[in-house]
C-alpha cells in the first residue's frame, strides 16, 4: 500500500524513519528518503528523536499511526 501511495504522489516528499535496521525497506524513488533513527525506548524514539529529526528536515506534517 505505501508503494502505491508513494507512487501516486510524486509532487510530495516522504521522509520515512525507522527505529531498527530491521525494520529498513529500501523504497527506490526520487520522492523517498529513509532514516535510522535509533533511540532508547519507544517513548524516547515517539516524543524525542523523530521530532528532533522533523524538524531538522524542515517537515510539514508527521503520520506516525
Amino acid at each position: 500500500m505505501l508503494k502505491s501511495f508513494l507512487r501516486l504522489a510524486p509532487q510530495h516528499h516522504f521522509a520515512l524513519f525507522y527505529a531498527s535496521n530491521y525494520l529498513l525497506c529500501p523504497y527506490h524513488a526520487p520522492n523517498v528518503s529513509e532514516h535510522l533513527l535509533p533511540a532508547r525506548g519507544k517513548f524516547a524514539w515517539d516524543q524525542w528523536a523523530v521530532l528532533r529529526l522533523a524538524a531538522a528536515l524542515d517537515l510539514d506534517l508527521i503520520f506516525n499511526p
